[in-house]
């Protein structure tokens, strides 16, 4: 068993050292600009309010994050559907997830797919330049 982990560790640490930051970070912004740009994701509810582990453990299904765990896979970047996979693989931290994909930004509980693409392609921007 402990070979196995082992194995999936250096497996995902591979695949993230093969694609830099930046390069993840835009092929979230390209998986959320492919969706037809009225279709609705779910926001995450009061990101900045919970506990980290909460966070982590939140599923990424119908989220704004659920296409950027497909693409991360299509691209060899092992990512599970919950936001503790994908924060660790776009390097991103709660505040960031915050800015990105909560409630609060939109006050409401969906978000389009073209605002989505467009807030995480800014914030793939920000990253090119070494301010995010």
């Amino acid at each position: 068993m402990n070979q196995m982990t082992d194995r999936k560790t250096l497996e995902t640490s591979t695949a993230l050292a093969a694609l830099t930051r930046v390069q993840r970070l835009q092929i979230a912004a390209d998986a959320l600009t492919a969706l037809p740009k009225d279709r609705a994701l779910k926001t995450l509810f009061q990101v900045e309010k919970m506990q980290p582990e909460t966070l982590a453990a939140h599923t990424t299904d119908g989220t704004i994050f659920a296409p950027i765990v497909d693409a991360l896979n299509v691209h060899g970047v092992p990512t599970n559907n919950n936001m503790g996979s994908v924060m660790r693989n776009l390097e991103i931290t709660q505040r960031q997830v915050h800015r990105i994909g909560c409630f609060c930004i939109e006050s409401a509980y969906t978000m389009s797919a073209e605002n989505a693409a467009g807030r995480m392609q800014h914030f793939a921007d920000l990253a090119a330049f070494g301010k995010a």
